[in-house]
């Protein structure tokens, strides 16, 4: 079986499994968004090329307010130009929005300072086992940009969904539609021409 071949398998396993009732299709699919996350970041949010892969943070902590457990937030951008740091929450399912995570975000986004966010995290990393991957974490938080220096970074919340959802407390939502139209522009890159097809299905609710 040829590459081609391999990558059309993978997402027609994906459009088919997403049927299922447990299937849990954004854990899956999470990574092929995640190729192309900075041009999505930059052409939607007007960053220029500023955000590279070494500006994304995938599965951030924001710890519970009564013990040192965490929700995650699929990924944190950091933009150094506009200071700003970018709460970034994937659905792939429209009906898998929650309000309870819609708290949390806001709770991160509220925070006084971002050295409130660095401390939580730090208390988290301090009670978990994962020592080593703590510490990865840590540096690519440093590599991005997210450290006590950006205290006076602002900070916004931007969910990725299949369609429209009114009243989401958030400052930017980025469609599938939006995807679309900047993946269909890379004609040679067999992966983006593959992926656009299973997004104009996973657009349409399941």
């Amino acid at each position: 079986m040829t590459t081609s071949e391999r990558i059309i398998q993978i997402f027609d396993l994906l459009d088919d499994w997403r049927e299922l009732p447990a299937y849990q299709l954004e854990r899956r699919a999470d990574i092929f968004f995640a190729l192309y996350l900075p041009e999505i970041l930059n052409q939607c949010l007007e960053l220029g090329n500023e955000i590279t892969p070494l500006n994304i943070i995938p599965e951030f902590p924001i710890k519970k307010k009564d013990n040192n457990r965490s929700n995650k937030i699929d990924y944190v951008a950091v933009s150094l130009k506009k200071k700003t740091i970018y709460l970034i929450e994937l659905k792939t399912d429209q009906n898998s929005f929650r309000d309870k995570q819609n708290k949390y975000l806001e709770v991160a986004k509220n925070k006084n300072e971002t050295k409130s966010l660095i401390d939580d995290f730090n208390k988290i990393s301090r009670a978990s086992k994962a020592v080593a991957k703590y510490m990865n974490l840590k540096h690519l938080m440093d590599a991005s940009g997210l450290n006590h220096d950006s205290d006076i970074f602002e900070r916004k919340i931007i969910y990725i969904l299949p369609k429209m959802i009114d009243n989401i407390e958030c400052d930017k939502i980025i469609l599938f539609d939006d995807i679309i139209k900047i993946l269909n522009k890379k004609e040679e890159d067999a992966i983006a021409k593959r992926f656009v097809k299973s997004l104009e299905k996973w657009k349409i609710s399941n």
